[in-house]
């Protein structure tokens, strides 16, 4: 393995170092500056080689934090965006992106001016925008003006969930609104320069193209792999492919990148190939790559060059030019110059999930498929019979398919929780389909759209014939029982034993240091967890970031658990359930729940709980009685009854020796959705109170139990429910506010009789431990 020497290879590291410490400590930049400039003076006063590289090494370090640092500094423009946080403005400005969903529009804003009053003027900085149903149609080069609050952009704060946060901020956007179609209004339509604007005429052509011959869920298959739009792909059928590990042939990168580069080259070859003179005269070969930069380019682009797609373009730019200039004498060395090239580019791009899986997918590739049994053999085998060729292939497209899921395993698990155990195999046969039938066609289809529809028509029906047997394989394998499972996440720490433990295992001459050190972490680790489930003598109560709903999460001295509401909102279809209250579970070692609690039908408890009643086997449900007709609630209830479990309004009892006591309702059902479940939980000496969603007059009768603690704040801060008289009568040492941020009477208020406040809106997971 001396091809790690490369300065290319071994450089590398060091500066993906660099680039972590400066996304995460960039107000640390002076420090990282310091460093930088001390390292090289060293450097030059050293003369031996190996010490001269681990400077040089630190160097680099410094240098990556440095330069990483200055895309996560906060402006400090007193003009810019991030100066109107948590107010409510009037703002005009220019779309210069849309991104369209199911039920909502993801739009970006620059060119702002504030429209208030005194205070009108310019406004430095980008604004992302989501608009909840969209009535209106959005377009790049849309003046709009728009009325919101201005709120930062910041991910859910729990373990376990991805910092979408960095991604924005790497992206220069520092801030957010959620607004209706109420809240906007088009102004006008500034055109935008010619490129932009024939690619967004030719997409929509396309859309209308495929919503008039193709019928679902092939139209939003084919919108994915031929814009780079999942707007239309249908949920199911997304869940198909995430369950058969086959996920990535939706995302336009290097597969759909490279067919387009193989037809392309495949035409004019054969086109400059029928002249002598030119066969005489040039390198058609070159020519031919160089033509076919064309349509690739043009195809990248009608996918709105997405970071998956510019990746994969510049991969491929790098390939033919080392190619060329006869310098790809290593793959190894090809993959560290790409991601050099990226990573100085761009440096952000190191958080990007795509990027990460598409560079360890590839370098596991190289580094698994000659150590698989017989693979060196078939790899070197060049020549033989027909029958022998098949073999090769089919093995190898196997060997290559099991290296790049065993070297993508660990982070998928850590992003995704997640492991479909089919996908090696399923791979085998969507990858040559997809990429040899269905995508073909379809590019096929939009290159003749322009001068022969009927002919376009044809080619899209062909398509249409080929995806559908495709996707019904997909759907029969994912309902398989067990080819998928959700599973704990595992840590950074975790990941790290996993590799090691991979790399000991193929590599076995110098693995058994590695192979020691990965037994010896994961002992550690098991070790670790087994002591902290079984020991835990405590109640811990932790309050989790859900967005605008609320989620408590109740862990028993004794093992059991309680999960208190799943959040949820009125205006979107996702998932918080699914994307983070599980998260979060699996990032805490939990795969099983005791308690299920649902306050009331309320959308900010209910909707997250459907997911979490499928996979996490609850043994009893609590409610308030209370009857709703929602698609949500009665979904609910069919899976407690499909998975036997137990479901009733709770009554005062005592769980692993902490007393929870049912303040409300105390014999009959709740009489409508505001009257919730009214629960305090007593442990030794400290208590903790939940009225959740309830009225005025119910709490006024309870007033006499209600001195707690620790206090959720009931109706997310509502100030009618938190009165002044309420407050005194609480006089809770914490309070909590989940969801949105309450008004500044109320938290005044709380602060004042002597509360300390936490908003998880702000703070993120709260844990209380007693």
């Amino acid at each position: 393995m001396s091809y790690f020497r490369h300065p290319l290879i071994f450089f590398l590291p060091f500066y993906i170092i660099g680039l972590l410490l400066g996304g995460t400590w960039p107000e640390e930049r002076n420090y990282f500056l310091l460093l930088s400039l001390l390292s090289l003076i060293v450097v030059k006063k050293v003369q031996h080689f190996s010490f001269l590289r681990y400077l040089l090494g630190i160097s680099i370090i410094a240098g990556g934090a440095l330069y990483q640092s200055y895309f996560f500094i906060p402006p400090k423009n007193p003009s810019h965006i991030v100066n109107y946080i948590d107010k409510r403005v009037n703002l005009k400005g220019k779309i210069i992106s849309v991104t369209p969903f199911s039920d909502k529009a993801a739009l970006i804003l620059t060119n702002l001016q504030l429209l208030q009053g005194k205070q009108e003027g310019k406004i430095k900085g980008k604004i992302a925008i989501t608009v909840y149903h969209p009535s209106k149609s959005y377009h790049k080069g849309n003046i709009i003006k728009v009325r919101g609050k201005v709120k930062t952009i910041r991910s859910f704060g729990n373990p376990g969930i991805y910092d979408y946060a960095r991604l924005w901020h790497g992206k220069s956007v520092w801030a957010r609104m959620w607004l209706q179609d109420k809240n906007i209004l088009i102004l006008d339509y500034e055109k935008p320069g010619l490129w932009p604007y024939l690619l967004e005429t030719i997409r929509e052509k396309i859309r209308r193209f495929l919503a008039k011959h193709l019928s679902q869920p092939a139209q939003g298959v084919y919108q994915t792999l031929l814009l780079g739009e999942k707007a239309s792909l249908l949920p199911f059928i997304k869940d198909d492919f995430i369950f058969t590990g086959t996920s990535h042939l939706l995302a336009i990168s290097g597969l759909h990148l490279g067919m387009v580069m193989v037809l392309s080259f495949t035409l004019f070859w054969y086109l400059l190939s029928r002249s002598e003179y030119l066969l005489l005269k040039f390198e058609l070969k070159k020519i031919a790559v160089l033509l076919s930069f064309i349509p690739t380019f043009f195809y990248a682009s009608l996918a709105h060059f997405s970071p998956a797609t510019a990746r994969s373009f510049v991969m491929i730019l790098l390939f033919w030019w080392l190619y060329f200039s006869r310098r790809l004498k290593d793959t190894w060395v090809f993959l560290a110059t790409a991601a050099w090239l990226l990573l100085l580019l761009h440096p952000p791009m190191i958080y990007q999930i795509s990027f990460q899986l598409s560079f360890l997918a590839l370098a596991s590739i190289l580094y698994f498929t000659p150590r698989l049994p017989g693979g060196t053999y078939w790899l070197s085998l060049k020549s033989g019979s027909f029958k022998q060729k098949c073999i090769r292939y089919l093995l190898l497209s196997l060997y290559v398919s099991i290296g790049a899921w065993l070297g993508t395993l660990p982070i998928i698990l850590h992003y995704f929780a997640g492991v479909s155990f089919i996908a090696p195999v399923v791979n085998l046969l969507a990858i040559p389909w997809m990429g040899f039938v269905i995508l073909p066609l379809g590019l096929l289809s939009i290159f003749t759209l322009f001068f022969s529809p009927s002919l376009s028509a044809f080619f899209l029906h062909l398509g249409e014939e080929a995806l559908n047997p495709l996707l019904c394989f997909l759907h029969k394998i994912a309902t398989i029982p067990g080819i998928f499972t959700w599973c704990i996440t595992p840590n950074w720490v975790e990941v790290l034993a996993i590799y090691i433990f991979l790399f000991a295992v193929f590599y076995p001459q110098k693995g058994k240091k590695y192979m020691f050190v990965a037994i010896f972490c994961f002992f550690l680790l098991d070790i670790s967890s087994q002591f902290y489930k079984h020991s835990q003598k405590n109640l811990t109560v932790s309050f989790l970031d859900v967005g605008g709903g609320t989620s408590v999460l109740l862990r028993f001295p004794h093992g059991k658990t309680m999960l208190i509401g799943g959040g949820g909102s009125r205006f979107s279809n996702y998932d918080p359930g699914r994307f983070v209250v599980a998260k979060t579970l699996w990032a805490q070692k939990l795969w099983r729940l005791d308690y299920l609690v649902l306050p009331t039908p309320h959308y900010s408890y209910l909707n997250g709980l459907t997911f979490i009643t499928q996979h996490f086997h609850p043994q009893f449900l609590w409610t308030n009685g209370v009857r709703v007709n929602d698609a949500h609630y009665w979904h609910l209830f069919y899976l407690c009854q499909k998975r036997g479990i137990s479901i009733k309004t709770p009554k005062t009892q005592e769980i692993d020796g902490v007393k929870v006591k049912v303040l409300y309702p105390k014999k009959t059902k709740a009489l409508s959705i505001k009257n919730s479940l009214i629960i305090k939980c007593h442990y030794k000496e400290v208590s903790f109170l939940f009225p959740f969603y309830t009225q005025v007059k119910t709490l006024e009768k309870l007033t006499s139990f209600l001195k707690t603690d620790v206090l959720l704040s009931p109706n997310y801060g509502s100030k009618a429910v938190n009165s002044p008289h309420f407050i005194q009568k609480i006089k809770a040492r914490y309070v909590v506010f989940a969801g949105r941020i309450p008004t500044r009477e109320v938290v005044k208020n709380y602060v004042n009789s002597g509360s300390k406040v936490f908003f998880t809106g702000k703070d993120g997971m709260i844990n209380f431990v007693t």
